[in-house]
């Protein structure tokens, strides 16, 4: 019995393929689910492929007997040591959402001049950085689409990494094992997920990463286990599709930078004011309509907060919480008149309020001192009050 493989000789198994391909897409989003990791499987297609071994080119166990082959099974327990997860744990329930065919991309480029020489590039710009001791780099516009685990292996003391406009489609897990790196920035590629961040094994042995950028990515849901970087103090999530944001959110307890602009969120997490070391929050160009003020009212820390491009025509209810703002965007809305508690706010010093329907400029923001910057532009503004 088995898989007819004797059937394929001639031209490559489809089918047997796409059954490695489904078991890879679940990999992808539960690696630490996994005690083997890709490269295990790419080895298993490798195999099939290129009909190295008489394990892959026979119909049964007796056709495989009449001849005197070599066994893939043998080879591959002597590579077992390369295949293994480095984050495994047992889990269950593993529910994998859809995700983009990046194994064709891994498996087709592997041999294409450009992506090779892109590859090799790579390599050795880390080689250098290794040999400089240097602690970051930054590799933009590769087109890379995937990064295989042997290469994350030289990102040893690596602190800060960018990789920017590269077509990345995922990223692996391993990248969380760089224990040194504190700075990712993985802005404009194609990425859809996180990988599981895997909390379970000692800190010292994981990246304690605090500022995470993953700007204009096509990722749609955060899982769980990306609310336990507990180090994470910025995260960057603009131009994404992330209409919801977990409650888990309020175990970032070290976030200070927050950015959400056009994400095309609806409403903020119930327990949002538990973030009581935020310090700024971009929320420009989502589809919040109203801001419960109960969601501020514990957030002492803010310093700048861009509200714009809501359709919002007044937020004085949140205003009054935010004694030390500094800096405050709410241009692209539709306030007729400048918000209650503004002319409180002792710390600002930037005010951004264009393209609105104001019609004048109340003679009480004469006695704002701090203020410093008054954009206006785009307004309905008739006349200016001399007295300012």
């Amino acid at each position: 019995g088995g898989f007819p493989f004797g059937n394929y000789i001639d031209e490559p198994c489809e089918l047997f393929i796409q059954f490695i391909y489904c078991i890879w897409k679940i990999l992808q989003f539960n690696q630490g689910f996994f005690e083997f990791n890709d490269e295990f499987l790419f080895y298993w297609i490798d195999a099939v492929t290129y009909n190295q071994y008489s394990t892959f080119m026979f119909n049964n166990t007796m056709e495989r007997k009449l001849v005197d082959g070599f066994s893939f099974f043998h080879d591959l327990d002597e590579k077992k040591s390369d295949f293994v997860c480095k984050i495994y744990t047992s889990k269950q329930n593993i529910e994998p959402p859809v995700l983009k065919s990046a194994i064709w991309y891994e498996l087709l480029l592997r041999n294409h001049l450009k992506y090779q020489k892109n590859r090799k590039k790579l390599i050795r710009n880390i080689s250098t950085v290794l040999v400089d001791d240097k602690l970051e780099n930054q590799f933009e516009n590769l087109k890379l689409y995937y990064i295989a685990s042997d290469l994350l292996s030289k990102f040893r003391n690596i602190a800060s990494l960018t990789l920017v406009n590269c077509d990345l489609i995922v990223l692996p897990s391993d990248i969380w094992l760089i224990s040194s790196l504190e700075y990712l920035n993985c802005d404009s590629n194609s990425l859809v997920s996180i990988p599981t961040y895997p909390h379970w094994l000692p800190s010292t042995e994981i990246a304690q990463i605090r500022t995470l950028s993953l700007k204009n990515n096509e990722i749609s849901t955060l899982d769980e286990d990306f609310f336990r970087i507990i180090s994470l103090e910025c995260l960057f999530l603009d131009g994404n599709m992330i209409s919801e944001i977990s409650n888990n959110i309020i175990n970032l307890k070290s976030l200070r930078v927050l950015s959400l602009k056009k994400t095309g969120l609806t409403n903020l997490p119930r327990f949002f004011g538990k973030l009581h070391t935020l310090e700024i929050l971009l929320l420009s160009g989502n589809k919040i309509l109203s801001i419960p003020s109960y969601q501020f009212h514990e957030l002492k820390k803010i310093i700048e907060l861009d509200v714009s491009s809501f359709g919002i025509s007044d937020f004085s209810d949140v205003l009054c919480y935010l004694m030390n703002i500094t800096k405050l965007n709410f241009s692209d809305n539709s306030f007729s008149e400048f918000p209650l508690y503004l002319n409180e706010l002792h710390c600002l010093t930037d005010l951004n309020c264009e393209n609105n329907n104001l019609h004048c400029i109340p003679k009480w923001m004469g006695t704002m001192k701090s203020l410093e910057v008054l954009n206006v532009n785009g307004n309905n503004l008739k006349s200016l009050d001399p007295s300012l």
